[in-house]
């Protein structure tokens, strides 16, 4: 619930080009991110509540983090929030279909952790070289980034895909 209350903080941050501050709010959020589940982990405290709350926290800083970039400093990055969008709706509804017919809340997997760490790692050297530099990162470097980061949500996506039809063919084939 922190992660999702510190979004308009984060927002806000962006918007007074406070980019100091937006980092310490992104770095706790990042923080509590881990802390939360290292803690669900150990005292074996993971619900379902927990499996859809995370992602959701986590999907909806990268889409806020994605916009914020997007408005103030890289609009090429609107094509990049675009796929965001349609790989989080398609994987949502899968999952959905998932749970539907099994009653199990799919579990976050490894590729798509992989996804949101890199896309954080992006997010970190963008901020990093505007708050270092006072100037947005140069346009080739941006693009690159965008380009690893397109690459890896597509990758994501289908992964993912592949992942649910492994489940349904294994609900259908006990």
């Amino acid at each position: 619930m922190l992660r999702i209350a510190l979004l308009p903080f984060i927002v806000w941050m962006f918007s007074e080009n406070q980019y100091r501050i937006a980092i310490v709010l992104i770095v706790i959020s990042g923080l509590s991110d881990v802390l939360d589940g290292k803690i669900a982990r150990k005292y074996n405290m993971i619900t379902d509540l927990g499996k859809v709350l995370d992602p959701l926290a986590d999907k909806l800083t990268q889409g806020i983090l994605l916009i914020c970039l997007a408005l103030f400093y890289y609009p090429p990055l609107w094509a990049l929030i675009v796929l965001f969008a349609l790989k989080e709706l398609i994987i949502v509804a899968f999952g959905m279909v998932v749970f539907r017919k099994m009653d199990v809340v799919p579990s976050a997997k490894w590729f798509g952790k992989l996804n949101s760490s890199l896309l954080f790692v992006a997010f970190a050297i963008v901020l990093l070289y505007l708050l270092i530099t006072g100037t947005p990162l140069p346009a080739n470097y941006a693009y690159i980034l965008t380009a690893i980061c397109g690459v890896s949500m597509v990758i994501t996506m289908v992964l993912y895909l592949k992942h649910f039809k492994t489940l349904m063919k294994a609900e259908k084939n006990p």
